[in-house]
């Protein structure tokens, strides 16, 4: 399923920019020169799509993506030209606000510029086997015993009319 989205965004790069050289690793000092970092960041929780069938599971996937250049004015036109098409791509959820000094520090990779790009990942579930009904419903009325027909006493309930005791377990057959 990810492997799928990896694809995907490959295919997307390479719409946008041409042959740029993609990378799925974390952004390194050796990526700065040179191509796009598709760094998978982070799962997380998605809502759960509205369907009539059976709903699918899902989580959504968020991509760090930053650009290298021969140059940083380069790096900076190419950067543009993928967060205007992302902003165009209906599936993509675009996070454009400052990536926190903390995660640079933690990828050991000086700040620079980039974005996030946010994607639901589903799978689609079986639809269980349900047996369909092939007769009509019947059903069957039961006299019910009056209110009045019954009395409670020391000794239990007991039918007014007859003197027998009467059964209050719902399994108990009058003989």
């Amino acid at each position: 399923m990810i492997d799928e989205i990896d694809q995907r965004l490959k295919a997307w790069v390479g719409e946008v920019l041409g042959d740029a050289p993609v990378s799925f690793a974390v952004p390194e000092r050796t990526t700065l020169t040179e191509g796009v970092s598709l760094y998978l960041l982070e799962l997380g929780a998605a809502p759960p799509a509205r369907s009539v069938r059976r709903v699918p599971l899902q989580f959504s996937v968020c991509y760090l993506i930053t650009v290298g250049g021969e140059s940083p004015e380069r790096a900076h036109q190419l950067l543009g030209e993928l967060v205007f098409s992302a902003l165009e791509t209906p599936d993509f959820e675009v996070d454009l606000s400052p990536i926190p000094l903390e995660l640079w520090t933690a990828l050991a990779v000086p700040p620079r510029p980039a974005f996030r790009v946010r994607m639901p990942v589903r799978r689609e579930r079986a639809e269980p086997n349900v047996r369909r009904v092939r007769f009509p419903l019947v059903t069957q009325t039961v006299p019910t015993r009056a209110a009045g027909d019954a009395h409670a006493g020391e000794g239990g309930v007991t039918c007014r009319t007859t003197g027998r005791p009467v059964s209050t377990h719902p399994s108990a057959t009058e003989g």
